[in-house]
């Protein structure tokens, strides 16, 4: 998978949700964010793309529009605290924060234009400079940023929802169900530890895989965009989803 996703999305991915200065006290922002469906991951099911912002290079990236930025600056003038470090496991997975041993998996990856035509930002080729610029622009980020999907034989793509939900596969790791997997693993912790009222993502048109797995986590259409790919070198279009948290909660209940 690939995409704005890990998962075989292939959109960019956009999101935020904002407890910002002035804002009226109770109100919530919905994380929302745009996800090339296979933008990382390529042509399987489990890849989608995270996007992040445009200045940073590496595993995620983000396009787009109008969102609720998540304040991580309690205060001008005060140092921003890193948060404790966030580990999720699964039946099969476990999800942890990437350190640099991971960088020559992390390139072996993402260096295929299979994953990377389905990401927003992630160019291609894609080398050791691009992953260590990726992971230097991780540090003091917030816990759910990005987090490194390992399987039992060792990593396996990327997955993060703190501005929006974004993933992506390496392509051994397509068809085994992981991005369903791991993303449900994200996208519950993601609403237990925030107030956001929605979480957005997306998918590159045609990233049918990545379609399927989103719809399958309760995601609904909420419109198009044109975005760059950067792998792609071209404009593709942008299927925009996001999920409720009321829907989650339904879904979930009981």
């Amino acid at each position: 998978m690939g995409g704005a996703g890990v998962l075989e999305h292939r959109a960019g991915i956009r999101g935020g949700a904002r407890a910002g200065r002035g804002q009226p006290a109770g109100q919530r922002g919905a994380v929302r964010g745009s996800v090339s469906g296979q933008r990382r991951l390529g042509a399987g099911a489990d890849q989608r793309g995270l996007c992040l912002y445009r200045r940073r290079r590496g595993a995620f990236d983000r396009a787009r529009r109008q969102r609720a930025d998540l304040d991580l600056y309690p205060q001008d003038g005060l140092r921003r605290v890193a948060p404790p470090p966030v580990t999720l496991r699964t039946r099969r997975l476990r999800l942890r924060p990437l350190v640099r041993a991971d960088v020559p998996a992390l390139v072996a990856a993402l260096d295929d234009y299979d994953v990377s035509k389905w990401l927003t930002v992630v160019p291609y080729p894609y080398g050791e400079a691009d992953a260590l610029a990726f992971l230097d622009h991780q540090k003091g980020a917030a816990p759910l940023a990005a987090l490194g999907i390992f399987d039992d034989q060792g990593f396996a793509g990327v997955i993060g929802a703190a501005d929006g939900l974004g993933y992506w596969l390496g392509r051994a790791h397509h068809g085994k169900g992981y991005m369903r997997e791991a993303a449900a693993a994200v996208v519950a912790r993601f609403f237990a530890s925030s107030d956001a009222a929605a979480l957005t993502s997306g998918y590159f048109e045609g990233n049918a895989a990545s379609a399927r797995v989103l719809a399958g986590l309760g995601f609904v259409a909420d419109g198009q965009d044109r975005v760059m790919s950067r792998a792609q070198r071209a404009e593709v279009v942008l299927n925009r989803v996001i999920l409720h948290r009321a829907e989650w909660q339904a879904r979930h209940a009981g």
